[in-house]
């Protein structure tokens, strides 16, 4: 048998400056293995510690640096936040789960926040005790799954708020869930160490396994060529990863051990490109794999080393990479040092054959019915950067249009891109060079005008402008009003003086008609 040798044995991992990384990040300690962290081409946001409940902060991507003390979160929840995802169809909506048992879907705004959001869009109350999962179909819009510490799973229609299926299949707490390729299937993984295949909609259990031995949280995705991959643990503690046949749970198609840590192993799977990223809290490498079609289906590439520990992890969409520069991938890292650390993964001249277009192929109701649909795909040339802008909610309870770019909005926009290359550059020459530190005082510079320029575009700045608009205009309809009164005035006071002159001269007609 040949070795297989992975077209990715090139790729390249640069990790970048901490001036292109968000620093200053107070990252929540709640012992819930989640990865604590979700990114779109538009925002990365961070579940945060924050006194008198949970919370979690919204960023734009082009917002590095250090973050404010006082930044504003996303506060409405009354307990821990536990689980955030960002919706794969709209970038500006983001759904949280936390211990005070409600899930709460958000619209973001598209110049980010500038005070503190506590009120949601949409409130999802039913989970008796924690809402500890929440997770979005890949290709029908509005479909969401949510989890609690009830044992159920709730699929809601958010556009309507309205439960759409309760699954009551788990006689412990869900750990993790996953949909198939197109949706027609979620696989769950439980504290009874069973690996559970549903059908979400009737609810009809598909097909059950022991997923892992061990009595620690497990983790479960689904790959697109229809392989089930899920990490846990052995019966002596060693972290395991699994590999089985979505049609076929037992036996598994691999079952390997993979070291002796202790934090659980989380899997970061990439469509696009096939490949698959390990990691687990509290490690200092990053291990990524190729997926194929053929067995033995999963082959080991590379490692990517840290000096911090890891505390979350998330990978950005094809959609908010540098395509044409051979930017094949972007991974943020949280680190214990408050640090989002973000790696580039570079390989020149290897571009995906498609991507995910983030645009829904059905609706909730069509997939409820009993429709399915795989997710639409793009060419890399036509990679539109950030998601169309689709209404995630119906009339009643829909997200605010978003209106189309001011000029001001895309200065604003194109400065922040300036702003990313200049701490690139920076980065490139190094800290302690001459021309990097001339490079900092106009980075300085421009950071200042583009914090003017985000408060000229804050809502309480547009709604001064309007008033000072509407101000200007009625003074306007004033001195208009005042301008008519006083040329009515003159026009009545001329006719006037012309019917006088008028009535004197036929009065002096007959007088010298009689002489």
């Amino acid at each position: 048998m040949s070795k297989f040798i992975s077209k990715f044995r090139q790729l390249q991992a640069r990790t970048l400056s901490r001036e292109c990384c968000y620093e200053n990040l107070r990252v929540t300690k709640f012992g819930w293995d989640a990865t604590s962290c979700a990114v779109n081409p538009k925002f990365v946001a961070i579940i945060v510690e924050s006194v008198g409940g949970g919370a979690f902060v919204v960023i734009p991507c082009a917002r590095v640096g250090p973050l404010p003390l006082d930044y504003p979160t996303v506060n409405g929840h009354g307990g821990w936040v536990l689980d955030i995802a960002w919706s794969p169809h709209n970038d500006n909506i983001i759904a949280s789960g936390s211990t005070d048992g409600v899930a709460r879907v958000w619209a973001i705004p598209d110049a980010g926040l500038t005070e503190p959001l506590e009120r949601a869009v949409v409130d999802l109350k039913f989970h008796k005790g924690r809402c500890c999962l929440v997770l979005w179909h890949p290709s029908a819009l509005n479909v969401l799954v949510t989890g609690g510490s009830d044992y159920q799973l709730a699929i809601w229609n958010v556009g309507t708020g309205q439960l759409l299926k309760l699954l009551d299949a788990h006689p412990a707490l869900v750990y993790s869930a996953c949909f198939n390729w197109n949706g027609s299937q979620l696989v769950t993984s439980c504290r009874d160490t069973m690996l559970r295949v549903l059908e979400p909609r009737t609810g009809q259990l598909l097909g059950s396994a022991v997923c892992h031995e061990g009595a620690r949280p497990t983790r479960v995705i689904v790959l697109r060529q229809g392989l089930i991959f899920t990490t846990g643990y052995s019966r002596s503690m060693q972290r395991q990863y699994s590999l089985r046949s979505l049609q076929q749970l037992e036996p598994p198609l691999a079952l390997v051990d993979v070291d002796s840590q202790i934090g659980l192993l989380f899997p970061i799977y990439d469509a696009d490109t096939s490949l698959l990223f390990l990691c687990g809290r509290g490690d200092n490498i990053l291990r990524y794999y190729e997926v194929t079609d053929k067995p033995p289906f999963l082959h080991y590439v590379n490692t990517i080393a840290s000096k911090e520990s890891l505390r979350g992890v998330c990978l950005m969409p094809k959609r908010g990479c540098n395509l044409p520069n051979g930017e094949l991938g972007k991974i943020f890292r949280l680190n214990s040092k408050g640090v989002c650390e973000i790696i580039s993964l570079t390989m020149p001249n290897e571009l995906p054959e498609q991507l995910f277009a983030a645009t829904p192929a059905i609706t909730a109701v069509e997939w409820f019915s009993g429709q399915n649909a795989e997710p639409k795909m793009c060419a890399p040339k036509a990679n539109p950067g950030t998601s169309p802008k689709v209404n995630m909610l119906n009339d009643q309870q829909a997200v605010p249009p978003q209106n189309e770019t001011t000029p001001m909005e895309q200065l604003l926009l194109a400065m922040q891109q300036i702003l990313q290359l200049n701490n690139e550059f920076v980065y490139s020459l190094g800290r302690h060079s001459v021309v990097a530190s001339m490079q900092e005082i106009c980075i300085l510079s421009l950071q200042q005008r583009v914090n003017e320029i985000e408060a000229l575009l804050s809502p309480q700045a547009k709604e001064q402008q309007e008033r000072q608009e509407q101000q200007a205009q009625e003074l306007l309809l004033d001195s208009e009003e005042q301008d008519l009164a006083a040329y009515v005035t003159l026009l009545m006071d001329s006719l006037i003086t012309s019917l006088d002159a008028t009535q004197g001269e036929e009065q002096a007609a007959p007088v010298e008609e009689n002489q």
